[in-house]
Parts: structure tokens; sequence; C-alpha cells
């Protein structure tokens, strides 16, 4: 890989961790603070955050087919700098609704950068690094979480929540005009580079086109199906029970230990310590493991972890040190399967046919978990029991290791062409 596609994953990284680390996850650690001054309700932030949600969902949708009329990149940058403007306007905000517009907005652009980053990629990133490179990128989100943990720690007491989100803010910007700067004012030299780098990329099968014209396709098909349409299909639907499977457990997740093992919820902070550090390299790990024995078994190794984490809940093993082996096992899990997804898809497919289906996978995605959370919570109310609950995720999981089995991976081929 060469310096400048380094550069690219850093940035990409750095993207995921301040559109989703400092956007509706900042709001939920701040909201206590905000409250106070802003003057809303719990149910105001329901509605609030029911409309995020929509948001995300909606620009999933629309950035995945919006990549096929402009470059992906000039996507990512524009939903960066929109990103950046809604942190600051949310620092001065002195009534409900411009902070409500300001979160719908970030919940947005957070999907519109997430969506293209398939695409993007296969412009950038050799084929053979993809996995731990979207691994990475899919980390950046428990890094951008960790340090605003780091700012919220060491300055909301002094200079109140405002500050926060004004930080925020600074490091947001500082990290669009780097991007920019590594983009436009070094386009000419990614587009010349050396010949030799660019004939032994093309020789050993990676994206030669790093100036961002597009991936070489290969009108071949070696998966065996029919068309990339039933495949297409499948990692949609895999997204579907991956969101119903995992986002449930993270949301749930405290609460059970709460309310079936007694514990205190300081005591559960421990556990998510060890879910965020382990998630601060468990995308790389998984998504570099992937590049050696295809995404497929790799992701199918994570919804193996997941079913472990899930099912040591079920059957009562969270007590003592046990509680470590479910939080390092969620953790090696969680993030890497939201990485190696679109890095399959970049292995599979090209150009604005890989954003669309990545888009469309992330509305199944949304829709999934929003559909384990309410089927979740009502078992809940309905059982008295968190394990009914999680019994239904441990099914999902399942679900996606069966269909994980159909993913055939492409590990020395060419992405199918739209």
């Amino acid at each position: 890989m060469t310096a400048f596609s380094l550069a690219v994953v850093f940035v990409f990284t750095g993207f995921i961790g301040v559109s989703y680390g400092f956007g509706i996850y900042l709001f939920a650690s701040l909201a206590p603070a905000m409250r106070g001054e802003l003057g809303f309700s719990y149910g105001d932030m329901g509605v609030i955050t029911s409309l995020a949600q929509i948001s995300f969902l909606g620009f999933a949708l629309l950035s995945g087919f919006l990549t096929a009329r402009m470059n992906s990149v000039s996507l990512m940058l524009s939903a960066i700098g929109i990103c950046a403007a809604a942190l600051w306007v949310t620092s001065i905000a002195s009534a409900v609704w411009v902070m409500a517009v300001a979160l719908i907005a970030l919940a947005g652009t957070a999907s519109a950068v997430w969506t293209p980053m398939v695409e993007a990629t296969q412009r950038f990133i050799p084929p053979q690094h993809h996995g731990r490179a979207l691994g990475l990128m899919s980390s950046g989100t428990a890094y951008g979480v960790f340090i605003n943990g780091m700012i919220i720690q060491f300055f909301l007491d002094d200079y109140g929540w405002r500050f926060i989100w004004l930080a925020s803010f600074i490091l947001t910007a500082c990290l669009w005009v780097g991007a920019w700067v590594l983009f436009f004012r070094t386009r000419r030299r990614a587009q010349t580079g050396t010949r030799q780098e660019a004939q032994t990329e093309a020789q050993s099968g990676a994206v030669a086109d790093t100036a961002g014209v597009g991936a070489e396709a290969h009108p071949a098909n070696p998966h065996g199906f029919n068309a990339p349409r039933r495949l297409a299909i499948l990692v949609i639907v895999s997204m579907f029970f991956h969101g119903f499977a995992c986002v449930p457990f993270q949301n749930y997740f405290s609460s059970f230990l709460v309310a079936e093992y007694g514990y205190r919820v300081v005591e559960t902070a421990t556990a998510w310590k060890i879910i965020g550090v382990v998630g601060m390299f468990s995308g790389f790990l998984m998504g570099w493991l992937g590049d050696r024995i295809t995404i497929r078994w790799s992701l199918m190794i994570s919804l193996i972890l997941l079913l472990i984490s899930t099912l040591m809940l079920i059957v009562g093993l969270a007590q003592g040190y046990w509680i470590w082996l479910i939080a390092i096992c969620f953790g090696m899990a969680f993030y890497p399967i939201f990485g190696l997804v679109p890095a399959f898809i970049a292995r599979n497919f090209s150009g604005a046919r890989a954003s669309r289906i990545f888009g469309l996978g992330n509305v199944g995605l949304g829709i999934g978990a929003a559909l384990g959370n309410v089927v979740g919570g009502a078992l809940k109310a309905s059982t008295g029991s968190f394990v009914s609950s999680y019994t239904l995720f441990l099914g999902a999981a399942l679900v996606g290791c069966v269909l994980c089995l159909y993913l055939n991976d492409i590990k020395t081929h060419g992405a199918i062409a739209a």
C-alpha cells in the first residue's frame, strides 16, 4: 500500500470517528447537561432521536444513488463540511428546535459519509487491503467515542456542554481542511505517481486508478449465481439480520446486567470500557484476517463470537470474570461486522453499484435494528425477562451465520461490473 493510500485510510477512519462519535453518540452523553439549559424533556429526546434515525436511513438510501451522480470523495467532503457546521450550530443553540435540526443533520451526514466509503475505497485502496482498511474505518466510531469521552471528562465541569460541541467542531473542521489538502492539493501527484508503483499494483490485481476515476471491473461472474442481483439481495438481507442481532444487544446490554444479574449501573461501565478498547483494534484485526482467509470466513468468525456472547448471557454466564469474556467477544464481533460487509461488497461489486447496494444494506440494517429494539423491548415487558429477547437476537445471529455460508467471497478476482 502506498503512502497516499495509507493516508486515505486514516482520513476515512477520521471521517467515521467525527461523523458518528461526535454526533448522536455525543448528544447521548451530553443530554443530561443540556436539558437544564434548553429545557427539553425525555419525550422530546425520543422524538429527536427517532427523527435522527429516519434521517440516517433516508440519507443511506439517497447517498447510495448520489454516488452515481457525483464523485464519492466530493460527497463525503460535503458531508463532513455539513457535519462541522451542525456541530457549531449545536454549540450556540438556544432553542430546542435548532438543536433538533442540527442533530438530524448530523445523523444524515454520518450516513452520507459511510455509504460512499465502499466505492471510494475501491478507488484508492488495493483490493488485497480492503478488509483491513474498511475494518479500521469501522472502528472509527470507537475512536470518536473515546475522544469525546476524554473531552467530556476533562472539560465539561469547568467549561460546560457548549464548549464540548465547540471543541468537536474545531477537530472536525481541522480534519475537513486536511482532507481537502490531501485530495485536491495532491491530486496531480496522486494522478501521476510513479509508473513503477502503478504497474506493480496493476499486476497484483490492485486498483490502478488512485486518482478516483473508478475501480477496474471484471465482467466475469465467478460466484456460480445466475446474476449478481441475487448476491446483492443476499447482502442486504444479511445486513438486516446483523442489525437485528447486534444493535438491540448493545442497547439492552446494561439493562440486562442490572435487571437479571444485579449489577449496579457503574459496574456495567467496566464492561463497556472493555468493549470500547477491544473495538479500537478488532475492526482492523478481523479485516486483516479477512484479507488472509477471505471476508466471508472472517465475517463468520465475528458472527460466532456474537453468538457466544449472546448465549453466555442467556445461560447465566455473566458473573465475575465471565462478563469480561462476554465484553471481549462482543467487542470482537460488533465493530468488525460493520466493516467486513462493506469490504465484501467492495470485493464483489464496482463503482456506483457498490454504493447503491451498501446504501440499501444500511437501510436494511437500520430497519432490522429498529425492529429488534421494538420486539426485544416488547418481549421483556410481556415475559418480565430479557432472556426471551436475547434468545430472539441469538436466532437472528444464527440466521446471519447461515446466510454467510452463501456469501461466496472473491479473493483473487476482480469486482463484478455494474
